[in-house]
Order: C-alpha cells, then sequence, then structure tokens
C-alpha cells in the first residue's frame, strides 16, 4: 500500500483547520516516526480513521484482512 497523503482535522492539537502531509510516492522513500514516549506517535483505541482508497481491488483487500483480525469498524 503507498500512502499518497495524510489530513488531520480535529485532532489533539490540530484544531479545526485541516492539515495534509503529502508524501513523494515516485522515490519509494523510507518514513520514520519517532519522539518521546508520550508525544503522539501511537492511536488511541477509541480514534476513528477515515481511509480513502481509490483502487477497488486494493480496497476489498484491506477490508478483508482488517475482518479477519476480528477488529470493529
Amino acid at each position: 500500500m503507498i500512502i499518497k497523503s495524510i489530513s488531520l482535522k480535529n485532532f489533539k492539537s490540530f484544531g479545526n483547520n485541516k492539515q495534509t502531509v503529502s508524501f513523494n510516492t515516485t522515490t519509494g522513500d523510507l518514513i520514520l516516526l519517532s519522539g518521546q514516549n508520550g508525544a503522539g506517535k501511537c492511536l488511541s483505541p477509541d480514534t476513528e480513521v477515515d481511509i480513502q482508497i481509490d483502487d477497488e481491488k486494493t480496497k476489498e483487500k484491506l477490508l478483508n484482512f482488517l475482518k479477519n483480525r476480528n477488529l470493529p469498524f
């Protein structure tokens, strides 16, 4: 799966303004998130995530993977 961008709004300190981080998908660079404990690298169990997947085949594979892991969504 290639993540093209991530947008956040009304999450923690991001406020009501939509913030978008775009990634260069042509170079295949590795992205590392680092920070101190408690800095916000992880999501809490009650965080809702909205994912837009344009390719229907990839979308179906992801949904099947999540269903097989017995995760609520």
